[in-house]
C-alpha cells in the first residue's frame, strides 16, 4: 500500500497488483495465498487482457473474493477528471464466492496523495455512496478490509489536478582515471 501511494504521488499511471511471495513444494497455490489481481477485461483474449493492464483496469485483492465497481463523478474508474474539489463516489461491491461472509467489506476508506486517509466508513451494505471534499488531491484510491483485516485496492482515478515538475538532477560521467578493477575470489587486478 505505502510503495503505491509514492508511485501515484510521483505521478505513475499505475495500478496495484497482489502476489505472493511462498516458496516451495508445500508454498504453492490457492489454499497458501487466496489473493488476487484482478484485471477487468472486456473478454478473455490476450489483446483485451493487454488494453486492461495498460489502461489500469485492474485492482489488488488479498482476500480473492472481493468484485468491485465504483465510479467518481459519474466516471468509471480508473479516469481523469476534470479538477472539481468535490467528488461524488459510488461504489458497488460484489463477490466472486457467495456463502463466505468473513470475506465481506465491512469498512471503506478513500485514500488521497501520500497515502493520506480523507475518509472511512464502517459498512454492511454492499453500495455506498458518498461525497469527498478535496479541491488539493491529485488521486483517490479505496481501500476495502473484511473482519479479518484482508484488504482490497482499487484502480486509482486522477482529479486532473496536474502535478508539480520535478527538478531533475543533472548526472555526470564518473571519472575511470585511478580507478581499479579486482576479481573478487583471486582478489588480483582485472585489466580494464
Amino acid at each position: 500500500e505505502y510503495i503505491y501511494s509514492v508511485a501515484l504521488d510521483e505521478g505513475f499511471r499505475v495500478s496495484p497488483t497482489c502476489s505472493s511471495d511462498a516458496h516451495g513444494p508445500k508454498g504453492w497455490g490457492y489454499d497458501k495465498f487466496p489473493g488476487k489481481t484482478v484485471i477487468m477485461a472486456t473478454e478473455k483474449s490476450k489483446e483485451a487482457l493487454h488494453d486492461a493492464i495498460l489502461n489500469n483496469r485492474m485492482y489488488a485483492t488479498t482476500t480473492g473474493n472481493v468484485q468491485l465497481f465504483y465510479t467518481v463523478n459519474g466516471q468509471t474508474a480508473p479516469t481523469t477528471l476534470n479538477n472539481e474539489g468535490e467528488y461524488r463516489f459510488h461504489v458497488e461491491i460484489g463477490y466472486f464466492r457467495l456463502g463466505e461472509p468473513d470475506t465481506h467489506v465491512k469498512k471503506c476508506k478513500v485514500i488521497t496523495d501520500k497515502g493520506i486517509e480523507l475518509l472511512e466508513l464502517a459498512t454492511t451494505s454492499d453500495v455506498l455512496d458518498f461525497t469527498v471534499h478535496a479541491p488539493d488531491s491529485h488521486y483517490f484510491y479505496l481501500c476495502l478490509s473484511d473482519e479479518k483485516g484482508r484488504k482490497t485496492w482499487s484502480c486509482p482515478v486522477w482529479t486532473g489536478k496536474p502535478f508539480a515538475k520535478k527538478k531533475e538532477k543533472a548526472l555526470s560521467p564518473i571519472a575511470k582515471d585511478g580507478m581499479k578493477v579486482f576479481d573478487r575470489i583471486s582478489e588480483e587486478e582485472v585489466p580494464q
